[in-house]
């Protein structure tokens, strides 16, 4: 999540302020600390503009190819 929040250009601070999850929580995942739910998971997709396929890293086969 680190990541795709780093690739979106924003703070851990502006995220939080942009989903509504709070800073620490987002902190706790990107340290493998705490897991999200799914709903903290679509939120924080959503406020970074991904899909929860690309957030997770779930590679989508096309035409039986990966």
């Amino acid at each position: 999540m680190r990541r795709a929040r780093e690739r979106a250009g924003l703070k851990r601070c502006k995220l939080a302020r942009l989903s509504g999850v709070a800073s620490n929580t987002i902190s706790n995942i990107e340290h493998d600390k705490r897991h999200g739910g799914i709903d903290t998971i679509t939120i924080l997709a959503d406020a970074l503009g991904i899909s929860i396929d690309d957030y997770v890293g779930h590679k989508v086969k096309k035409h039986g190819k990966i």
